[in-house]
């Protein structure tokens, strides 16, 4: 796979077959694309309103390419992987005359100007009103080249993409778009920090971006004729809005009730001004069509959100209770309630810090998913540890210290930093807290909550070792939100080799403890197999959705090597404090 980059002098203003392309790739090659905003620069932050008035409209939404893709014919599809898109730290939107979904009620031109906090993932709309929006960026313009010659606008989208606008199309998503002359001709521009489907007032944050595209050519989808797309696996269910109707024989009528209708209400509730209510509802506010059967009327909705299992959990479990081993049944009740309370309380503390994370990787959570307040989860956030301490205070000392212990872990991950520093103090930060829970499960697992035996202590070192140099697993498919907080993961650091390291440390580490454990050979075999082959996974298939499977089957790996020493040949039990 070889990496190819467009710069952002290399820009066309129209779909043209006879351009010629700036670069050629292979199928499976990556692109990098520098695109400067919609405005082709002509917007910077130093401008005012006036500007919008003197606009050359000819230089608007330029796009950046061609790009040539070898063995793209007509008739085959071009699937394109959203990578990375890196937007810069401001943005834009306005009201153009003339322009725009009402565009016959704001005939004065406006415009605002946009901070990014790509750090935070977020971009302020009014901070008195505590009003944010989150960043989402993807290109608004991705097409190829159409059959038919000559030059065509690139403002208007095509069965062949063009100025789609499609939020959806953010990182780890994937377009799929009809191949009609030799090569595809793919460009892409119009960068968008965030959008809602619709883009009402005619734009959405518009802001300079770096996207990095992959590119495979598909023989086997001849039936896509037009834009098709998958999303990485994210949900809306559970998510608060608050929704207003438009009810209309005319479908574009219906639309524009149904945002003049959002526009009221934001005035009236929220205390916007109409054009800043207008802006909300074209970054951040979505439409949907809820019903067309009904004649004679349309029913369209304007949505606008409001503030909505691969855990290493189970492994622990398995690991404690071969390990001690489990005195009762009862006792892994025992374990379970104080391992999920101590996980939730990981988990709120995770969410309070990296909300823009979560946004882009996990926004089933409950912050993002507007399930509860920020300052509800903050609150909540410290004074879960007080119950944790407790709880663990009415088992045995050693149990309180391990508590204790995973809070200031804890702190060193989140609040002091450690989430975001060098990969190897955030892996190592992250098998000396799993080592810190195992301690306490195996506790909780045995008769005696005051003691370890020797072969959990084993275990334990074992898994730790295991953890610090095959985590890592879980972060491949969480690039986007990692980078979006600024998180020094492996994948992020070392893109090219952390796929190919990582397949050799899992076949590695499958070794290493079937040594360790002194595994009959048989056992041994599948083992390492078994590790060989997830390793093989992540390097074979660097999909997001595939790194989610894949994260799957580690997990079930990392159970199995958590109970290897229930196959060992030459455990030594003896109780140690």
């Amino acid at each position: 796979m070889s990496i190819h980059a467009v710069l952002r002098a290399h820009n066309h203003l129209a779909w043209d077959n006879s351009i010629p392309p700036v670069v050629r790739i292979k199928s499976g090659d990556t692109v990098t694309f520098d695109c400067l905003d919609a405005s082709n620069g002509q917007i910077t932050p130093n401008c005012d309103v006036s500007v919008l008035r003197t606009l050359d409209f000819s230089r608007l939404d330029q796009v950046n390419g061609p790009v040539f893709v070898e063995g793209a014919e007509p008739g085959d599809t071009l699937q394109i992987d959203v990578l990375s898109i890196e937007t810069a730290d401001w943005g834009w939107s306005a009201a153009l005359k003339g322009f725009g979904l009402l565009h016959d009620e704001f005939p004065d031109p406006a415009i605002k100007f946009w901070n990014l906090d790509r750090e935070n993932g977020f971009a302020w709309f009014d901070q008195e009103k505590g009003i944010k929006v989150p960043l989402r960026p993807f290109c608004g313009e991705m097409g190829v080249a159409q059959a038919k010659k000559g030059p065509h606008s690139t403002i208007p989208p095509y069965h062949t993409g063009g100025n789609i606008d499609t939020r959806h199309m953010t990182v780890g998503s994937t377009l799929y778009l009809p191949v009609e002359v030799e090569g595809a001709l793919f460009s892409c521009g119009d960068g968008h920090a965030a959008q809602g489907d619709g883009e009402v007032c005619g734009t959405a944050i518009e802001t300079i971006v770096q996207a990095k595209f992959r590119f495979t050519v598909r023989k086997d989808k001849s039936y896509t004729k037009t834009p098709h797309f998958k999303t990485p696996p994210i949900t809306i269910q559970g998510e608060e809005y608050y929704c207003t109707s438009g009810v209309d024989s005319d479908l574009k009528e219906a639309t524009r009730s149904a945002v003049r209708n959002m526009i009221d209400f934001l005035c009236a509730e929220k205390g916007l001004s109409r054009v800043d209510a207008y802006f909300l509802c074209s970054v951040a506010g979505d439409l949907r069509m809820h019903e067309v059967v009904d004649m004679p009327n349309y029913l369209i909705g304007r949505h606008t959100f409001l503030p909505r299992p691969t855990s290493p959990m189970f492994p622990i479990v398995c690991l404690a209770i071969t390990a001690t081993p489990l005195s009762s049944l009862p006792r892994l009740l025992h374990i379970l309630s104080w391992l999920w309370l101590h996980a939730f309380a990981l988990s709120l503390s995770n969410q309070t810090l990296d909300l823009a994370e979560d946004i882009q990787n996990k926004p089933y959570r409950p912050i993002p998913a507007g399930r509860i307040s920020y300052q509800a989860a903050y609150r909540l956030r410290w004074f879960l540890p007080l119950i944790c301490l407790a709880w663990s205070s009415f088992y045995s000392s050693q149990l309180f210290f391990v508590s204790l212990t995973n809070c200031g872990l804890v702190l060193l991950y989140d609040e002091l930093g450690g989430a975001s520093s060098h990969w190897f103090y955030r892996n190592l930060l992250n098998a000396a807290g799993l080592a810190n829970i195992e301690i306490g499960a195996c506790l909780l697992a045995g008769d005696n909550v005051t003691m370890l035996r020797t072969t959990a202590i084993r275990a334990i070192v074992s898994s730790a070792c295991v953890i610090l140099f095959t985590i890592h697993a879980q972060d491949f498919k969480d690039v986007a939100g990692d980078a979006a907080v600024g998180r020094h993961t492996i994948p992020i650091v070392y893109p090219t080799i952390a796929r190919p390291t990582f397949m050799i440390l899992m076949a590695a580490s499958s070794v290493a403890l079937s040594i360790y454990w002194q595994l009959a050979k048989a056992a041994a075999a599948a083992f390492i197999s078994l590790g060989s082959l997830v390793g093989f996974l992540f390097l074979a298939d660097t999909s997001r959705a595939g790194d989610t499977l894949h994260l799957l089957f580690y997990i079930i790996w990392l159970s199995i090597a958590y109970i290897l020493h229930a196959f060992s040949r030459r455990l030594v039990e003896a109780p140690s404090a």
